[in-house]
C-alpha cells in the first residue's frame, strides 16, 4: 500500500465538499480516487510544490494495488444500492468487509445498549454514581437533579 504521506495527498486532492453522512463521504471519497488514479497515479506533494512527485512513476506497483483495492471496496459497496441489498444488514456486512472487521458494528451495538441501560437509570431517577465514577443502579451516591442558571424554581 502507499505510504501514508502518499494516502494524505490522495485524499487531500479527492474528498468530498460536501456530504453530510460520513459514510456516503468515505464512498464518494474511494469514487473519487478510484476516478483519479485511472486517468493519473501520480501523487504530488501538495504540501511543497516544488519537491518532487511522490511516486516515482505513473506505474508506481503501490499506487496501483490502492486503485484495486478501492475497486474491490466500491464493488462490496455496490451492494447498498439495489433494493435487496437497501438493509441494516447488507450495509453493515458491506462496511465489514471494507474495514476489514469482523464485528465493529456488533461492539458498537453493545456499547449503545450499556448507554441506553445507563439512561434509563437516569430518565428512572434510581440512578447513583460509584466511588469510582460509574453510573450504578444502586450502592454508590444518590444523583442529585441538575440546575442550571436562569431556570425558574
Amino acid at each position: 500500500m502507499p505510504s501514508g504521506m502518499k494516502l494524505t495527498m490522495l485524499v487531500a486532492e479527492c474528498q468530498p465538499n460536501t456530504v453530510l453522512r460520513l459514510d456516503e463521504a468515505f464512498r464518494e471519497l474511494l469514487e473519487n480516487a478510484k476516478n483519479r488514479l485511472r486517468y493519473d497515479k501520480v501523487i504530488r506533494n501538495l504540501a511543497h510544490p516544488d519537491q518532487p512527485e511522490l511516486t516515482r512513476s505513473d506505474s508506481d506497483s503501490n499506487v496501483e494495488e490502492l486503485e484495486h483495492k478501492i475497486d474491490d471496496a466500491l464493488d462490496q459497496l455496490a451492494v447498498l444500492d439495489s433494493v435487496e441489498g437497501n438493509n441494516e444488514r447488507s450495509t453493515r456486512s458491506a462496511w465489514d468487509w471494507v474495514f476489514k472487521t469482523d464485528g465493529y458494528f456488533r461492539e458498537f451495538d453493545e456499547k449503545q445498549a450499556r448507554l441506553e441501560e445507563k439512561v434509563g437509570l437516569i430518565n428512572s431517577g434510581s440512578a447513583s454514581t460509584s466511588s469510582i465514577g460509574v453510573i450504578v443502579s444502586a450502592g454508590g451516591v444518590d444523583n442529585q437533579p441538575h440546575r442550571f442558571y436562569g431556570e425558574d424554581y
